[in-house]
């Protein structure tokens, strides 16, 4: 529990109100490449693409669309890479942003950080919706 002020007033917040508990998120896989849409209805879960291909220096980039009912077009939308499995610098360095957000859905964009060697391998992503 922590306090804080509102209004000029001190209430209480359960820490537990801002918690993703396992069995609300949900898992997602492209099917046939990076740029397939998926379907993951829910406030946080795991995508896991297919491999990305985007060049180095940024030269080309990968985007794929999220379906996702618990998104609406003011939301904020959090998206972070918990695992790539091609070989940081050799296979290029991945960065991940939302890129769009609408009703519905949101725009995934992977780019590459690295100024020559591109990136092969697939993603584990994570999100969360507000």
């Amino acid at each position: 529990m922590s306090k804080q002020i509102v209004d000029g007033h001190f209430t209480t917040v359960e820490a537990e109100q801002f918690l993703i508990h396992p069995e609300a998120k949900v898992a997602a896989s492209q099917d046939t490449s990076i740029t397939t849409p998926v379907s993951a209805n829910g406030a946080a879960g795991v995508i896991t693409t297919q491999d990305a291909d985007a060049n180095a220096a940024g030269a080309t980039v990968n985007t794929f669309t999220v379906n996702n009912s618990s998104v609406l077009a003011g939301s904020l939308v959090f998206v972070s890479i918990a695992a790539y499995a091609g070989t940081i610098v050799t296979n290029g360095i991945p960065a991940v942003h939302v890129s769009a957000v609408a009703n519905g859905s949101f725009d995934v964009t992977i780019s590459n950080s690295h100024p020559a060697n591109d990136l092969a391998g697939a993603l584990t992503l994570h999100y969360h919706v507000m």
